[in-house]
């Protein structure tokens, strides 16, 4: 799973299979999509850049209310900050980046509040930056709470509406919490 966790691309690819695998075998596998704008706040350096996120989950119902939920998601932030180092002799020096993406992995169960449509998730994964220079880590494990609105439709392409909050156990350039809002479809 470490290695997927390289590359958002193979990750969502590899989730993809796992779904069709899935539900081939049993048909309460649902595959959703969403994206939406979020703020990445790279705390003492950076600050708070906007950008978008994308999700890509994979949820099997163990019955009607329960269920576990593999996702991938990715960060873009729109903007960075960069400095360069200026070397006086005597003093460190070294250059700094705010990463250009944000990626992780997340598992989670979930329940439903009764018939409302109303899907909570509490999960961990991993969340790692590509690209940023710099001291501080570029992988931490993570936290996640999500909330969901599953209009539980059965037709083949149904809305859904959530953010998903995530907790890293280390900042990663600064930034400790991720804010996942997304809009999308579930198929």
């Amino acid at each position: 799973m470490a290695r997927c966790l390289a590359n958002p691309i193979r990750a969502a690819v590899v989730i993809a299979l796992l779904a069709r695998s899935a539900a081939a075998q049993d048909g309460s596998t649902q595959v959703t999509f969403t994206v939406g704008p979020t703020v990445v706040d790279f705390a003492g350096f950076g600050g708070a850049l906007g950008g978008a996120a994308a999700q890509l989950r994979v949820s099997h119902f163990f019955s009607r209310n329960l269920g576990g939920e593999l996702s991938a998601f990715a960060i873009l932030p729109t903007g960075g900050s960069a400095s360069l180092a200026t070397c006086v002799p005597g003093n460190s020096c070294e250059s700094r980046a705010t990463p250009r993406l944000l990626n992780g992995v997340l598992v989670s169960p979930f329940v439903f509040a009764g018939n409302t449509g109303l899907r909570i998730t509490l999960g961990a994964g991993a969340v790692r930056a590509a690209g940023g220079q710099g001291p501080g880590a570029r992988a931490s494990a993570a936290g996640a709470l999500g909330v969901d609105w599953d209009s539980r439709s059965t037709s083949r392409f149904a809305p859904i509406i959530g953010v998903r909050v995530v907790r890293l156990a280390t900042p990663i350039y600064g930034a400790r919490h991720l804010l996942l809002p997304g809009v999308g479809l579930t198929f």
